[in-house]
């Protein structure tokens, strides 16, 4: 099971990295072209666009994963010791049923707007909005894994 969270971790990093390439790569291409000849490519802000979403919701999968988030500890010093693994699995159920919520209304979208397609690159808008559905599984995924930690340690 480590083995397969470490592939899809160093997959996720792939994904983030090489999109914000792409992104630098097309904006950096684009002024370029804007300053020197007073034109640009057409399609490199829809596609830096696409990218920029996917890394956007791809990071938040990283940041969880690695901890890296912000998060709130105010009333942590105030509960108990030996309630702080019950704290956590109520922590993790909150934000478990937030990504449901989130993951549900994705797909609703997702599927609402499958047809529709961007200006200029032809592109289905369901690529964009398949990165939302992607992101909030994943996190579903972490707070699952959590959860079933704190549920563990709560019961010793």
């Amino acid at each position: 099971m480590r083995r397969v969270i470490s592939i899809l971790n160093d997959v996720t990093d792939a994904v983030v990295i090489s999109a914000f390439i792409l992104m630098f790569l097309l904006i950096f291409t684009n002024v370029v072209l804007r300053f020197l000849f007073s034109s640009g490519l057409t399609f490199s802000d829809e596609i830096a666009r696409y990218a920029f979403v996917w890394s956007t919701f791809l990071g938040a999968v990283i940041a969880m994963q690695a901890n890296a988030h912000i998060g709130i500890t105010g009333i942590r010093p105030y509960v108990p010791e030996r309630f702080h693994p019950l704290l956590d699995a109520l922590i993790n159920s909150l934000k478990l049923i937030i990504a449901l919520i989130v993951l549900v209304g994705s797909v609703e979208v997702l599927i609402a707007n499958l047809g529709t397609r961007a200006p200029f690159t032809g592109a289905p808008i369901a690529i964009a909005q398949a990165s939302i559905v992607t992101g909030a599984f994943g996190l579903i995924l972490i707070f699952l894994g959590r959860l079933w930690i704190a549920l563990n340690r709560a019961r010793g």
